[in-house]
């Protein structure tokens, strides 16, 4: 008989869960490294995005020779791997990537994630297969399908926002085809409201139903804040956005008030308290300030909302308090170790366990001799780390 009980757990004992604890005193130890396979015609391809499954089972990829794959996460005692799955190869370069919120291996319905793959619809592909299960449809002014560069779901997982340029399509996701579409300024010649590329979109967790949109823009405006109830129009901006177009959003967990923000050409990750949004209320500098590429290097803030991770060009893994607000500036990092010989593309916490996920790998043009250009092999890991006193190299020490 079901009795509803965790397992070793007697009668009028409880579960009780807490969020994983990160060690900022010691770096973490390499824990699994997965190297790129290569072919002679794949010699350039790399990991750019890793993403970590609602459930923390599985992670998915994105590779720069737009090829999605699943890897299972496998445990022995205290060691973990990853087992990558058949690749799932698609027709075009891969724009985004998305989890459905409530996608777990031990639910087949679920196991699912959302693809934008360049001049197609909006994908939903399960995760096991890669077979298709619905389809989103996105037509510009010129009647081409499109497919956005940014993904978010709200908060009930029955919406889903798509960034365009200058406009964001919400989708019913359980009625795929057309969606509604919200322009984020009144028309192409005007100067008011969120122009450009919507680069990325994060909802806020505080069920309100507000959301944050950045663009590609170099303008100072490049973020908006908006709010369902009131309009398709931004409520306000955020003020002092670094120039040079916002590649990630993302909002605290806990603290729903404070967003951070990445750009590119920029080593700075800004913050801001939408109690007084247009004034900055500190930045981390989690590499050279003047950051030279215009890859998206994504940073990540842990389940328990107390530690931002962040990479840089040249492999170096930075960890950030942000458990509560601090009157500095600039806020000096509590880690730092080199995880990578090159870019860092993403960094992604576990949700359950003391582990985390980075991927590294750049596009590099060299120059043999003059008038010619060719672009250079590059080594990309997928570096799986978890917590220990030993460190070799990568993320997440135990206390």
């Amino acid at each position: 008989m079901d009795t509803g009980l965790e397992p070793g757990l007697a009668e009028g004992q409880y579960y009780e869960w807490s969020p994983p604890n990160y060690c900022s005193s010691v770096a973490p130890k390499l824990q699994f490294t997965a190297p790129f396979e290569r072919e002679s015609r794949l010699s350039m391809n790399f990991y750019r995005l890793a993403k970590w499954a609602p459930d923390g089972a599985c992670a998915l990829t994105v590779s720069e020779y737009r090829t999605f794959r699943i890897h299972s996460l496998l445990r022995e005692g205290n060691n973990y791997s990853l087992s990558p799955q058949i690749p799932l190869a698609q027709a075009s370069s891969i724009l985004d990537a998305l989890w459905f919120p409530t996608a777990s291996m031990k639910d087949p319905a679920s196991f699912c994630f959302m693809a934008s793959v360049r001049e197609s619809p909006v994908k939903l592909l399960d995760a096991s297969n890669g077979r298709l299960r619905a389809s989103y449809r996105i037509i510009d002014h010129r009647e081409r399908v499109i497919a956005p560069h940014s993904m978010a779901f709200d908060l009930t997982a029955t919406q889903l926002y798509c960034g365009c340029e200058d406009f964001i399509e919400v989708f019913d996701v359980h009625r795929p085809g057309d969606g509604k579409r919200l322009p984020t300024s009144p028309s192409k010649k005007s100067k008011e409201g969120l122009k450009g590329i919507i680069s990325s979109l994060a909802i806020n967790p505080d069920y309100s139903g507000t959301y944050a949109a950045g663009t590609f823009s170099s303008s100072p405006h490049a973020i908006g804040l908006f709010d369902p109830d009131v309009g398709p129009n931004p409520t306000l901006f955020l003020g002092h956005v670094r120039r040079g177009g916002v590649t990630q959003i993302m909002f605290h967990p806990t603290r729903q008030y404070v967003i951070y923000a990445a750009s590119r050409r920029s080593g700075y990750i800004q913050i801001w308290d939408l109690r007084n949004p247009h004034e900055l209320t500190g930045e981390f500098l989690r590499g050279a300030e003047n950051n030279g590429t215009n890859q998206r290097l994504r940073f990540d803030i842990d389940i328990g909302g107390k530690w931002l991770a962040t990479g840089e060009e040249k492999g170096t893994v930075s960890l950030f308090d942000v458990s509560s607000a601090t009157e500095e500036q600039y806020p000096p990092p509590k880690l730092q170790y080199q995880a990578h010989d090159d870019s860092i593309g993403s960094v992604a916490f576990h949700p359950i366990d003391s582990i985390a996920l980075t991927v590294s790998g750049s596009r590099r043009f060299e120059r043999d001799s003059p008038g010619t250009t060719w672009m250079s092999p590059l080594r990309s890991l997928t570096p799986l780390l978890t917590g220990s006193r030993e460190w070799e190299w990568w993320h997440r020490a135990r206390c």
